[in-house]
């Protein structure tokens, strides 16, 4: 195991998620290469360390020789603090929920300046219209992601250009499926249950083999 993470509670009481150090390494690979973080970059580290998203802050770098900024507590929810953050330290990769965003953007202004050199990634929630026109407009990219805590972080990425919120593609060695209630392939263009597998899939729960099960 590399870490154990609880997940949030959204759909029940919160479970202890085990993931693997070779889950975690396929993640940070992955996200090396798509959205990208190169170790001539500063990368802004807004999300408590209790929040799996915390793990593409703080490793990521660490993994690929980048530079870490790390934000207060108190500045973590002031959208001017983090604005005055990334234009201090010429931050290049911000990675934040879809409502830290919203507090940043609040202390810019539409069409303000401090962003044009950002490579932006929203997860933890799902992005919004506006938001998603607002940032692609005002950042050098942006990218929407998804992933439960049991898929370490992120399973799916991929960029907001304009045209429909998707939350992209599998990541390196994730798959991704629709299937109905009975467990089969749903036909293109129906819906159904989003299961997700591969490599970034954690061990199990801990002491609960039932619900790993």
């Amino acid at each position: 195991p590399a870490y154990v993470l609880y997940t949030s509670g959204s759909t029940g009481r919160p479970k202890a998620v085990v993931v693997t150090h070779g889950a975690l390494v396929n993640l940070l690979a992955a996200i090396r290469e798509r959205p990208g973080v190169t170790a001539v970059d500063t990368v802004l580290a807004v999300t408590t360390i209790s929040f799996d998203m915390a793990v593409v802050d703080l490793l990521l770098p660490l993994a690929v020789g980048a530079r870490v900024i790390l934000a207060r507590r108190e500045e973590t929810a002031d959208g001017a603090a983090l604005a005055r953050l990334v234009e201090r330290w010429g931050v290049d990769v911000v990675q934040v929920t879809p409502v830290t965003w919203r507090l940043l953007l609040g202390s810019i202004g539409r069409g303000g300046q401090g962003l044009e050199s950002v490579r932006g990634m929203a997860g933890g929630e799902a992005l919004a219209p506006d938001l998603a026109a607002d940032l692609t407009a005002m950042t050098r990219s942006f990218w929407n992601l998804y992933g439960p805590t049991e898929v370490t972080v992120y399973a799916t990425a991929g960029p907001v250009d304009g045209g429909p919120i998707t939350i992209g593609r599998p990541i390196a060695n994730t798959r991704a499926v629709l299937l109905d209630r009975s467990g089969h392939l749903t036909p293109l263009g129906s819906a159904g249950h989003l299961h997700v597998g591969g490599v970034g899939l954690a061990r199990g729960y801990l002491n609960r083999p039932d619900l790993t099960a």
